[in-house]
């Protein structure tokens, strides 16, 4: 195991965001819509938050080399990466790798409640270095 190897639990940030804008969507459309076209406007949200969900669910990602990076996702696949660049939110960071073999790329957004507080202080200070 690398000395930088991060696991990754479920983000109740994330869910969290995802209800508020949903509430917060909901308050603008009661403000415009009434009655049977406010039930119509709920019901194409709740697919739409379906389809905007975290798709690609990462369980781990860790360092080999100095910018080559593994990535293991929720069905057990694993992807050797290279991370292009780290961007520092204070209570998350987003990092974009790219994959050259078939080149795509993955930005995997992480928050601090899915890491110990050791691992976010890694993380913090390799976003520093990066």
């Amino acid at each position: 195991m690398s000395p930088l190897h991060f696991e990754l639990r479920p983000s109740l940030l994330k869910l969290g965001l995802s209800v508020a804008m949903f509430v917060i969507f909901s308050i603008l459309l009661s403000n415009y819509l009434t009655g049977f076209s406010m039930a119509i406007a709920m019901l194409l949200l709740l697919p739409f938050m379906y389809f905007m969900r975290d798709k690609n669910q990462v369980l781990a990602f860790a360092q080999l080399d100095r910018d080559i990076w593994t990535i293991e996702f929720k069905d057990n696949t694993r992807l050797e990466v290279d991370l292009l660049n780290i961007h520092n939110f204070g209570a998350c960071a987003l990092f974009h790798f790219k994959d050259t073999q078939h080149n795509k790329s993955y930005n995997i957004c992480v928050t601090k409640d899915q890491f110990d507080l050791s691992d976010w202080q890694k993380l913090q200070t390799l976003t520093k270095l990066f």
